[in-house]
């Protein structure tokens, strides 16, 4: 079926307020789910991404089809883990396997047990299929257990622990991570140690207070990033106007508003910058004097940027390094108008040959990939690019 007659039968399709229609249309789903894996997956393994100017396949989702992060990965390792078993992939297509039994048999074959796996799935698929979800599970259960005795220890790269943090749309986080027996021992003794012991509220409650108590802990005394206790944990921007109140808050990472209660507790103590908007009064343009990006400088370009500038990545500005728009070694400036955002990944592609990058006056940033054809993404800051846009006369 070509896919825009699947979109016109999509558009159509209306599902009776019936059990067995209903299961049949989630039978469904899960076959054209799996479908779309093994090709992102066949996709993936001839890099045909690239031709998009995507730096991977996961990066690719999230800006042609529109997937969050950690939908485009999940997708990305599904795929490849069907690739690889063709018996489960066959029965998950041929709806033998559900999609909530794909997740669970995925979730306990780790990569270093792949191969094993396929080596049993002829076998063990079979039986799976006519088990439900909870029986798929408790047999995964046991299979996982039994390749471990062999195969004791993860891998280095195998440590498939993993926490997700996303923004709501009302400004609040969502975290969920999923961990092994070690790392839960120790996730575990780290929110008992901080635990604040106020029994009249939930534990849920006490747990989150915890957690913030850990990260807060580990800021005030690591000493790897450069600047130790004193460097600013969270980077907020406020006019000047409001600076006694803080009504205009909002932290420049995220460009979420910061509450009241919070901006009180950072003002008792903080390190301060200041940066000027109006046209020639702030220090935004060092020519040629330093290579490196000066802090009000940088705090300038994150206000306007707001994240990495290639077209389609959304990685925030704690992922990412200053780039020279126009390179240093070709006699460019460390100025406002030649620096962007770009997270470590995209840097080292916006070095490679064939790639080419503007950044216009009012902030658009336009990148030009090796087979000519051009993107262009608009800054995302807190501060909108007419604020440091420079003067004609450059005063």
């Amino acid at each position: 079926m070509h896919v825009g007659e699947l979109g016109a039968l999509i558009a159509e399709l209306e599902i009776p307020l019936d059990g067995a229609a209903l299961r049949e249309a989630f039978a469904a789903r899960d076959r054209l789910d799996a479908r779309l894996e093994a090709t992102v997956a066949e996709f993936e393994a001839a890099a045909l991404y690239e031709l998009d100017g995507a730096i991977t396949m996961s990066s690719w989702l999230r800006k042609q089809a529109g997937r969050d992060p950690s939908t485009a990965r999940k997708v990305c390792v599904t795929g490849r883990k069907l690739r690889s078993l063709p018996v489960l992939a066959e029965a998950v297509l041929d709806g033998t396997i559900s999609g909530g039994q794909l997740d669970v048999i995925l979730g306990h074959v780790a990569q270093r047990h792949l191969e094993r796996f396929a080596e049993q799935e002829a076998e063990f698929v079979p039986l799976l299929a006519d088990l439900d979800v909870d029986g798929t599970q408790r047999s995964m259960e046991l299979w996982r257990a039994r390749v471990d005795a062999l195969d004791p220890g993860p891998a280095p790269a195998d440590h498939e622990n993993e926490v997700h943090l996303s923004r709501t749309f009302d400004a609040r986080g969502e975290l969920r991570g999923s961990f092994d027996a070690d790392l839960t021992a120790l996730v575990e003794a780290g929110l008992r140690v901080a635990d604040p012991h106020d029994f009249d509220r939930p534990l849920a409650a006490r747990r989150a207070v915890a957690l913030a108590q850990v990260f807060q802990h580990f800021l005030d005394h690591q000493q790897e990033h450069r600047g130790g206790r004193h460097r600013p944990h969270l980077n907020v921007v406020v006019d000047l106007d409001d600076m006694e109140h803080g009504t205009s808050a909002r932290y420049v990472d995220t460009d979420q508003p910061v509450s009241p209660d919070a901006y009180a507790r950072l003002r008792c103590d903080a390190a301060f910058h200041r940066i000027l908007f109006s046209a020639g009064a702030g220090i935004l343009d060092y020519g040629r004097a330093t290579r490196d990006w000066p802090v009000n400088l940088y705090n300038a370009i994150v206000l306007r940027d707001g994240g990495c500038r290639v077209p389609g990545c959304d990685a925030p500005p704690s992922w990412c390094d200053v780039h020279h728009v126009h390179w240093w070694e070709a006699g460019g400036e460390t100025s406002l108008a030649n620096g962007m955002l770009t997270c470590r990944r995209h840097h080292t592609l916006v070095h490679t040959p064939g790639y080419s990058v503007k950044l216009l006056p009012d902030g658009t940033v336009e990148l030009t990939c090796p087979d000519g054809h051009t993107e262009r993404s608009q800054p995302r800051g807190p501060r909108t690019p007419d604020l440091f846009r420079q003067p004609p006369d450059g005063s």
